[in-house]
């Protein structure tokens, strides 16, 4: 998805495949554990061959040899027996896909285990475009999920960014209705309190902040910039989002 940097996900369980050793099988056949972890390994790798350079094209050369499911595992070759019988993984051990050893786990509303996604967005993407692209997606892979599978969203940023502007919208308008209200008291001039109160309400226009949003709260202005009391919250709200998380299913 454009914009999304990564998934983070949080609970479930692992996918791995676990070999049980059978000590009265590796006995029998005098194979020392060593030798068990030392034909793993090498039969599961993957080697660099540099590059080939062909019509001003590189092709990098690469070497595959990771196993991919139990029956590659038990075909790995351990030793040979005195006759040259070749001695496999699966004549002294088992091998089965078993989960790895977890360290915690998600739950939620008192219902049961869940797996969450946290969709972290890439700096300097627009929130509210970026979740209506994940929001797509979710829609395509809703339909290819299993029977009992839901995917369900517990937290959108696009209702943060909304309430966000709308909180800067109400803090534009009621700061300009009590500029022009102290003016007009104070001075008697409605037209002086209107040009005070409609400067900020043109930068924000004309620099088009809207186009950048934020969920942080705004540092107080400085004390001693009383005439930008109403610029400096904005412009320091502006500043403090960048990236971060955007979206969680579950």
């Amino acid at each position: 998805v454009p914009g999304v940097v990564e998934v983070n996900s949080y609970g479930g369980e692992l996918k791995t495949y676990e070999v049980q050793i059978d000590p009265n099988k590796l006995l029998g056949y005098n194979i020392p554990m060593a030798r068990v972890f030392e034909a793993l390994e090498a039969n599961n790798a993957n080697a660099g061959g540099a590059y080939i350079i062909k019509n001003q094209e590189q092709y990098l050369v690469r070497g595959e040899g990771l196993v991919g499911s139990i029956e590659q595992i038990g075909n790995i070759v351990l030793t040979a027996g005195e006759d040259g019988t070749p001695i496999y993984v699966n004549n002294v051990a088992q091998v089965r896909l078993a989960p790895m050893v977890r360290q915690g786990a998600v739950t939620r509303d008192a219902k049961g285990e869940a797996v969450t996604g946290v969709v972290m967005m890439l700096i300097g993407e627009n929130s509210r475009v970026v979740v209506d692209r994940v929001k797509v997606r979710i829609e395509e892979i809703r339909k290819s999920l299993p029977t009992g599978v839901t995917i369900d969203t517990y937290y959108d940023r696009t209702e943060l960014v909304r309430k966000t502007i709308n909180t800067v919208i109400k803090n534009l308008s009621e700061g300009g209705a009590l500029v022009i209200l102290v003016l007009l008291v104070l001075l008697g001039s409605f037209r002086a309190g209107l040009m005070v109160a409609g400067r900020p309400l043109l930068d924000f226009l004309l620099h088009g902040s809207l186009t950048v949003t934020g969920s942080l709260p705004c540092v107080p202005p400085p004390l001693d910039r009383p005439s930008q009391f109403l610029q400096a919250p904005l412009d320091l709200c502006l500043l403090q989002i960048h990236g971060g998380p955007l979206f969680a299913i579950q």
